[in-house]
């Protein structure tokens, strides 16, 4: 059986795109077939992050039922499988869709389906939201993100959809909260911290993954344990001191 995690934000410029990407990477690393749609039909950026922002099928021929959602996966040259969505507006013009009628053509081809939300709380949002499983809720430590987490939360709650917690991205020394403050304003355990690292930003500039590109970076090794820890696994690889690290930092 497929599982279908939504990944949503109240705020964007949090890193939700690339936490999508090098999850659904470090899913694949441990094993875990994995598929990243992109889901955000009115900023669709899957397939600008990973070199192709144009492909010949996307996500909207299929909400059109020009073509079965198994015609749209492509396979990035780091093993992960994407759905990426379209950058022409006009073909969102009275675009007349089922999002879980289109979805539900991954399930039984692949172990994970990550879905990449828009950011807010629109249509699109709240379509994702009712045909997921389960959802991770993407912010950074500053206040004002956060706050938008907290209002996803209660979003994610009023639709009775579990959250299996929150990633905490772009950590740094500079930061407005602590993660005992985050889990108690949104009323959630953080489940993984990513830090913020070069590494990520170059791995984008070369259009691939962090643990493609950077694979014992800080960012690529924090990616496989927030991957781990949704499989119910503990994964080590000789980072204990920078594990512990980032925990303390955030105490």
């Amino acid at each position: 059986m497929t599982k279908f995690i939504a990944l949503l934000s109240g705020k964007g410029g949090v890193g939700k795109t690339t936490t999508a990407i090098n999850l659904g990477s470090a899913l694949n690393f441990l094993g875990k077939d994995t598929i990243v749609v992109d889901c955000n039909l009115s900023m669709a950026n899957l397939g600008v992050y990973l070199g192709s922002p144009v492909v010949s099928t996307n996500l909207v021929h299929v909400l059109k039922n020009i073509y079965h959602i198994s015609e749209a996966i492509y396979s990035h040259p780091s093993g992960l499988r994407v759905v990426p969505g379209n950058l022409p507006l006009e073909d969102l013009k009275d675009l007349d869709y089922d999002f879980e009628k289109s979805l539900e053509g991954l399930n039984g081809l692949t172990d994970f389906v990550l879905l990449d939300s828009a950011v807010g709380f629109n249509k699109e949002v709240l379509d994702v939201l009712k045909f997921a499983d389960e959802v991770l809720i993407i912010t950074d430590p500053n206040l004002a993100s956060v706050t938008g987490a907290t209002k996803i939360a209660k979003l994610c709650d009023e639709e009775n959809k579990p959250i299996r917690g929150i990633v905490l991205t772009r950590t740094k020394d500079n930061f407005d909260l602590t993660i005992g403050n985050i889990e108690n304003m949104v009323g959630h355990p953080v489940v993984g911290t990513i830090p913020e690292d070069d590494s990520v930003r170059r791995s984008l500039i070369e259009h691939s993954t962090v643990l493609e590109t950077y694979p014992d970076s800080v960012a690529s090794i924090c990616y496989k344990q927030l991957a781990s820890s949704l499989l119910g696994r503990n994964y080590s690889d000789g980072t204990e001191n920078k594990r512990f690290f980032f925990s303390k930092m955030f105490k």
